[in-house]
């Protein structure tokens, strides 16, 4: 009885320890990109969060799979407090949000790893009429989302220095919303041609869903160190992978320990989780994103591509009805200002016409009791 009582105490404890563990952690929620879906989001980085729990004391980790369109109001609104993101998205929302990086990530695939990617432009393998971006003219595009990087702008920086316009030169340009779907569409033909990120088609071909006989990619032609090392099927220029950043409202202290802990960490020290991340490394450069970004005048350059007075108007209408009210205010108070002061000098010339024709009675008056004096002494 004794002992039976003594085990209901220790379960009492476990759980009374196990709530206060839940009270007291710090809960950390970290947004990702799931450019592949939910799900395999969760798969990939849930084991980012076990790692992170386990390495800092009273911290519990939560992964937050977002869309395309939910990254913005994640931060906004606070939903999160780190983000894991593609690089366009990171420049964008720095400048927007004051988000700063701690990390970026070193991806793997396939049996290799890189910190930098960019974007495949494919066709079906059986497809003859495609062989060249030039090809591409008139046919059915699909790619993932007009945000994702290597989903779609790394491709278009590609079709705008060769001269093409998507939207005039495509017979149909559609976004898919994941990577896996926009391969899919291609491979299905439903689309003709697709634009993913670096490595998609060598992890779908790894877990069995696809077969690279399958398909046929445009290859980029620039060549160099960087491009003749990289390990995966490429179309398009390189740019520095996803990066880890943090909220404006994080504290200094906790990002640095949890950059301190990503970076720490020993390579592959996710085993054998299926996940894509290798390791994390100190932030690099985002410049060539930016540059990218100005080049295809997309937010925050995005009002470059302004053409005409309409779209001036259109653009800086808020601007324009401050500045014509300011300008009508500005024209009332002088026209005021200026009636104002040609009543006010007019009264004061009157006052004055006034007292000279008074004084000038004044002087008259005088004149004639000194004249009616002198006629009676």
């Amino acid at each position: 009885m004794n002992m039976k009582k003594y085990l209901v105490a220790c379960a009492f404890l476990c759980i009374m320890l196990q709530c206060y563990k839940n009270v007291f952690a710090s809960n950390v929620r970290i947004g990702v990109l799931a450019n592949r879906g939910d799900e395999l989001a969760l798969q990939q980085y849930n084991p980012i969060a076990a790692f992170l729990e386990n390495t800092l004391n009273g911290f519990d980790f939560t992964i937050v799979p977002l869309s395309f369109v939910g990254v913005d109001k994640a931060i906004s609104s606070r939903m999160v407090d780190y983000i894991v993101l593609n690089p366009a998205f990171y420049v964008q929302l720095e400048r927007r949000y004051g988000i700063m990086r701690i990390a970026t990530m070193n991806n793997k695939a396939a049996g290799f790893k890189s910190m930098r990617f960019g974007g495949v432009i494919f066709t079906r393998s059986l497809n003859q009429q495609i062989n060249s971006l030039e090809d591409i003219k008139g046919k059915r595009v699909v790619a993932v989302d007009q945000n994702s990087m290597g989903g779609w702008l790394a491709a278009y920086g590609e079709f705008v220095r060769n001269g093409i316009t998507p939207s005039k030169d495509f017979k149909s340009l559609e976004f898919i919303g994941t990577h896996d779907g926009t391969v899919n569409a291609v491979l299905s033909g439903q689309a003709d041609v697709g634009s993913v990120r670096t490595d998609t088609l060598e992890q779908m071909a790894e877990s069995g869903i696809i077969s690279l006989s399958d398909v046929k990619v445009i290859k980029h032609q620039e060549h160099g160190p960087e491009y003749d090392k990289f390990p995966f099927l490429l179309s398009t220029r390189l740019y520095p992978e996803w990066a880890v950043a943090r909220l404006a409202h994080v504290s200094d202290d906790q990002a640095k320990k949890v950059a301190a802990a990503l970076l720490v960490a020993p390579d592959n020290f996710f085993g054998n989780y299926n996940t894509h991340i290798y390791s994390f490394t100190v932030p690099l450069d985002y410049r060539s994103v930016d540059d990218l970004l100005r080049e295809l005048k997309i937010d925050p350059y995005d009002k470059l591509r302004i053409t005409s007075f309409r779209e001036v108007l259109f653009f800086y209408r808020f601007e324009f009805s401050s500045g014509l009210l300011i300008l009508i205010f500005s024209l009332i108070s002088v026209f005021y200002y200026r009636s104002f002061a040609f009543r006010l000098r007019h009264a004061k010339e009157r006052l004055l016409h006034e007292l000279a024709e008074r004084k000038k009675i004044g002087s008259s008056t005088r004149d004639v009791e000194i004249s009616f004096l002198d006629s009676t002494s």
